[in-house]
């Protein structure tokens, strides 16, 4: 069958393929081969693949939006694809000028704290109950250096990741 799975941000991706061949690295390169973007089906002819897996659905664009060349990605996937799975999440919609006051205060853990490095300990202190907590910001700088599998790489918790790729 030739099946991908489709996530529109490269570093889920990234990770997805990082977790899922850590035990086995020489199916790294396959299993990278079912992962892709969502930017391309638009100039594929139709029923090209067998099934196409969409996560977060709700992150497609339509034409000219971020420099998407094609119609509507969702219209190019179903037609790129004999069978279609979307996830989507309305609860991640992303609406510009809506501003959000729906928080579960309750599954919330607020602080503020005087130096960033109150900030660093709090989250080291999170590593080590078990979670992956790490610091985020905006594109603020050029982060070349930084991993895409930071999130879950074990000196993530050394590095500020960004928003829009974590």
């Amino acid at each position: 069958m030739n099946i991908k799975f489709i996530a529109p941000n490269a570093s889920f991706r990234n990770v997805m393929v990082e977790t899922l061949t850590q035990r086995q690295a020489r199916n790294k390169t396959r299993t990278k081969m079912l992962f892709t973007g969502s930017s391309q089906f638009y100039k594929e002819p139709a029923d090209m693949y067998d099934v196409l897996v969409v996560d977060e659905a709700h992150r497609l664009k339509g034409k000219g939006e971020y420099q998407y060349f094609g119609e509507n990605q969702i219209e190019d996937i179903i037609k790129a694809s004999k069978v279609n799975v979307f996830f989507k999440d309305d609860f991640q919609h992303i609406h510009p000028t809506a501003n959000f006051d729906g928080w579960d205060q309750d599954s919330l853990e607020f602080k503020l704290v005087d130096t960033p490095n109150e900030v660093y300990d709090l989250i080291k202190s999170k590593n080590d109950q078990g979670y992956k907590a790490r610091m985020l910001a905006g594109f603020a700088w050029n982060a070349r250096s930084i991993s895409s599998t930071w999130a879950i790489h074990e000196s993530g918790i050394d590095q500020i990741g960004c928003v829009h790729t974590s």
